[in-house]
């Protein structure tokens, strides 16, 4: 069956909610995006694709409510469509499409000012969209940015984060700024999360772990993008800054996702976006409905 794009989603963890909020969408080619497999590892692998041959990504966060506080992990890509081919110079195919989010969340009741606290998986720009409106300001005033301490260093003080091309712009940086808490690997910034450091993609790269009594979900940010990554691990994403820590994250990430209770959580995920790591031979994944 072809893959469509994630829908609005809501997974009960213990006393906390934990909703996929969309945001938009992009369509990839795997060529581009994964470098150790060739044309033939895909072609046995319909399953992976839409009707048109192309690998959805969807964009979005995910919001945490627990009690009367409101988490949202990443900002997705923001309102704006791009044109991925003319932004790479030809490296990359496809679209970006996001502008979602805000309405989207104002669906399930609640609005920018709601927020108060944004857990930062990482500073690309297809996490940090809806940081800053065209003015500057910030779409979620009230809220404290969290991001771990490898990952701000990275951005803001090493000369190697310019080459990438995919820094913060400056208004990003300066809301960022505003209302910053530096964190580490095991910390829990919000009520039921913990931080998980699963650095490659980027320097810094978290992964949130959302614990209730019976179970856990662990929202993977970056660190897979994809659900065949999860039974088929070190396809090399193009975009991974060090492939070797990429490596051992998604092996740390493996040994905690098979354990008792626990969801997957993938943020560019197609439908659905909560899943089930199962423990067999082969690697497979069950979908997780509420």
């Amino acid at each position: 069956m072809p893959v469509v794009p994630a829908p609005l989603a809501t997974l009960e963890v213990g006393s906390t909610r934990l909703s996929f909020i969309p945001d938009g969408v992009t369509h990839q080619r795997p060529a581009a995006m994964f470098g150790n497999v060739g044309p033939e590892f895909w072609a046995d692998r319909p399953e992976e694709f839409d009707e048109q041959g192309w690998m959805i990504m969807t964009f979005g966060s995910f919001l945490v409510q627990s009690g009367d506080r409101n988490a949202l992990i990443d900002l997705a890509w923001g309102p704006k469509t791009v044109d991925l081919a003319e932004l790479s110079g030809g490296q990359m195919e496809g679209d970006a499409i996001g502008g979602d989010l805000v309405a989207n969340l104002a669906a399930l009741g609640l609005s920018a000012t709601d927020i108060d606290t944004v857990l930062y998986s990482h500073l690309h720009p297809d996490h940090v969209g809806w940081a800053a409106d065209a003015d500057g300001s910030a779409v979620f005033p009230n809220a404290v940015n969290v991001v771990t301490e490898q990952e701000w260093a990275f951005w803001f003080n090493d000369p190697a984060a310019a080459a990438t091309g995919m820094a913060p712009d400056d208004a990003q940086e300066a809301v960022l700024k505003e209302q910053l808490t530096v964190v580490a690997d095991g910390d829990s910034p919000f009520p039921g999360v913990r931080i998980m450091v699963t650095a490659g993609h980027t320097p810094g790269h978290a992964s949130y772990v959302v614990s209730g009594a019976d179970r856990r979900a662990i929202v993977l940010g970056d660190a897979v993008h994809c659900p065949i990554e999860l039974v088929v691990p070190n396809l090399g994403f193009a975009h991974d800054f060090d492939s070797a820590q990429a490596v051992a994250a998604q092996a740390r990430l493996d040994r905690e996702l098979t354990r008792p209770g626990t969801v997957v959580a993938g943020g560019h995920f197609p439908a659905p976006t909560f899943r089930r790591l199962l423990d067999t031979t082969p690697r497979d994944y069950a979908p997780v409905q509420d």
